[in-house]
C-alpha cells in the first residue's frame, strides 16, 4: 500500500512487477510503503506540475519468527489459532499452526504482537521486541480455561437432564467467546468456561423439545462447592403445554410461510415454526405461561399478525385463531440525487412495544402492508448512508407514500490514535457528523481486537468520542471523509483526552 501526507491521502496498489501509479499528488510528496512481512520503506518526490517523477522504494524482508504452542505439560496444541498483528494493530495475518504445534514465519522488524487461542485454554498473547535480529524463538504456553460446574435440578431434587443451558456474559474479547450454550447431562450436570465462581451477565434455560427460551435471574445461582454452582428450575417451566394456530391475513386469505415467533412474558421472541399452505403452524412441548404470538408475513401484501395473551396449561392444549385487524400500505422508496439505481438495499420496518419487527424487504423500492401504528424505517446497503430509524405512522385502508434521500457513501476504516491500553481494555465509541450532529453508529471495541472502526459514512467532517469502560476516561477527536469511492486505506484518527 502507497500514500502520501496523512493516510487520507492518495492511495495505489502496486501491481505484480512492483510498479504504481499516483496522480493529483503535491509537488513535494511523502510516499510510504507497506507490505506484509516487509520493513517499512519511505522516500520523498518532488513532482514538477504537468510533469511524472520516478520514485523507487527498496523493501527488505523482516524478521523469521518460529515457535511452538504448549500447554502446561509442555505438550504441543495443534488445534492452537495463531494471528500475528503489526506495531499498529491494524495489519493482521492469520498464521498455521501443524500437528506439534510449530509455526513458522516472517514479522515486520519494527516488532508487533501474537496472539492464540486455542478450545479448552485460556488465550494469551505474546509481543515481539523491535528489531529482534533475523531469527526469533518464541514459545507460548497456554493454561487450562477454568471450568464451572452447574447442576439443574427441580425443586423436588430431581435433576433437570437434557436441558439446554444459554450463558451469557458480558463480551471482553474477541478471543474468547461471550455466549455459549451446552447441555445438561442425565445428573443435570453440564460444564461452562467461566472464571470458577462467576456469575453471568444473564442466563436462560429451555427444555427438551421446547422452542422457547425461559430467563432465570442470577440471584438463582448458589455456590455448592469452589468450582461449582447449582440452580433449582422451577416446575412451571417444565414444558408440557402445545399451540396450534390458523393465521389469516386481508381478506380471510391463508398467510402461508409466515415465520412464527413465540414471546414469553416480555422475554426475547424466538422463531418457533412456519405456516403452511392453509396458515397453520404448531408448537411444542411449551412451558405453561401467557404468550405473544407473531407471525410475521413474507409477502408484501399481508401484514404480520400479533395476539397476545395466548395462556398455556400445564399438559394443556391451545387452538388460536390469529386475524389480520386494520392495516394500511407503506409505499416506499429510496433516492439518489443523481436517480443513479441503489445496490443490495435491505428495509426493515420496526414498531410496537416492545419494538419488533414487522416486515423486511431487499429492495430499494416497494410496498408492504402493517397493521395500523407506529413504525420506523431502517436502511442499509453498500454504497449509502445507513438510515437508522425514520419514523413513519400507518392508518387503516390508506397509503402511505415514503419518498427518503440516500447520501452516497463507502465503507471506511477508521485508524484510532493516542490511546493508551487500546486492544488490552474495553472501550465504546460514538461517531456523529459535525454539521447537524447526527450519529453514524455506537461501536465497542473488544480486548485483543485491532484498534480500529468501520462505518458506511458520505463526505463530511465528523468527530468520534472515546470512553474507557474501566474508569470512565474519555478521549475526543475528528477527522474528514473527503471521498466516498471504494479504497482501502484506514483514516487515522487522532484522539485527545477531554
Amino acid at each position: 500500500w502507497l500514500g502520501h501526507g496523512s493516510a487520507a491521502g492518495v492511495v495505489a496498489v502496486a501491481d505484480d512487477t512492483g510498479g504504481f501509479a499516483l496522480t493529483a499528488v503535491p509537488q513535494t510528496a511523502a510516499i510510504a510503503a507497506i507490505a506484509p512481512f516487509h520493513r517499512a520503506a519511505a522516500s520523498t518526490a518532488a513532482v514538477r506540475a504537468g510533469e511524472t517523477a520516478d520514485c523507487q522504494l527498496a523493501m527488505a524482508r523482516a524478521a523469521r519468527v518460529r515457535g511452538r504452542v504448549v500447554d502446561a505439560a509442555g505438550a504441543p496444541i495443534a488445534a492452537a489459532e495463531l494471528a500475528f498483528r503489526g506495531p499498529d494493530r491494524n495489519d493482521r495475518a492469520d498464521l498455521p499452526v501443524d500437528r506439534a504445534g510449530r509455526f513458522d514465519f516472517d514479522a515486520t522488524a519494527a516488532g508487533g504482537e501474537l496472539a492464540v487461542r486455542a478450545p479448552g485454554f485460556t488465550s494469551a498473547r505474546r509481543r515481539l521486541a523491535p528489531d529482534s535480529g533475523p531469527w526469533l524463538d518464541v514459545a507460548i504456553r497456554l493454561e487450562p480455561e477454568p471450568q464451572l460446574a452447574l447442576r439443574l435440578a427441580f425443586p423436588d431434587g430431581t435433576a433437570a437432564a437434557g436441558w439446554a443451558v444459554r450463558w451469557c456474559s458480558e463480551p471482553d474479547s474477541a478471543l474468547a467467546p461471550s455466549e455459549q450454550q451446552v447441555a445438561t447431562d442425565a445428573t443435570g450436570e453440564c460444564r461452562i468456561a467461566a472464571p470458577l465462581g462467576a456469575a453471568p451477565a444473564r442466563w436462560a434455560v429451555r427444555g427438551p423439545g421446547d422452542p422457547v427460551w425461559h430467563r432465570m435471574p442470577v440471584a438463582a445461582l448458589a455456590r455448592d462447592g469452589e468450582a461449582r454452582r447449582r440452580a433449582t428450575v422451577p416446575t412451571d417451566l417444565l414444558p408440557s403445554a402445545t399451540l396450534t394456530a390458523t393465521c389469516l391475513g386481508v381478506d380471510d386469505r391463508p398467510l402461508q410461510n409466515a415465520r412464527v415467533y413465540l414471546q414469553l412474558h416480555d422475554d426475547t421472541a424466538w422463531e418457533s415454526a412456519r405456516t403452511d399452505d392453509r396458515g397453520r403452524f404448531a408448537a411444542g412441548p411449551l412451558a405453561p405461561g401467557s404468550y405473544t404470538v407473531f407471525a410475521e408475513s413474507t409477502a408484501p401484501d399481508q401484514p404480520t399478525l400479533r395476539h397476545t395473551g395466548a395462556l398455556l396449561q400445564a399438559g394443556g392444549h391451545a387452538e388460536l385463531e390469529l386475524r389480520a385487524g386494520s392495516s394500511g400500505v407503506l409505499d416506499y422508496a429510496l433516492r439518489r440525487a443523481d436517480d443513479r439505481p441503489i445496490r443490495a438495499a435491505v428495509v426493515t420496518f420496526v414498531g410496537g412495544s416492545p419494538a419488533r419487527r414487522y416486515g423486511a424487504r431487499e429492495s430499494a423500492s416497494g410496498r408492504q402492508r402493517l397493521p395500523a401504528g407506529d413504525y420506523a424505517l431502517y436502511a442499509m446497503g453498500e454504497d449509502f448512508a445507513w438510515i437508522d430509524g425514520t419514523p413513519f405512522t400507518i392508518v387503516a385502508d390508506e397509503t402511505l407514500r415514503l419518498e427518503l434521500p440516500v447520501e452516497p457513501a463507502a465503507r471506511r476504516a477508521l485508524a484510532l490514535q493516542g490511546v493508551p491500553g487500546l486492544g488490552e481494555r474495553l472501550f465504546v465509541a460514538e461517531l456523529r457528523r459535525r454539521s447537524d450532529r447526527r450519529p453514524f453508529g455506537s461501536f465497542r471495541i473488544l480486548r485483543d481486537a485491532p484498534p480500529s472502526l468501520n462505518a458506511f459514512l458520505p463526505r463530511g467532517d465528523y468527530e468520534l468520542d472515546l470512553r474507557a469502560l474501566a474508569d470512565d476516561r474519555a478521549w475526543h477527536g475528528g477527522f474528514t471523509v473527503e471521498s466516498v469511492a471504494p479504497r482501502h486505506a484506514a483514516i487515522a484518527v487522532p484522539l485527545a483526552p477531554r
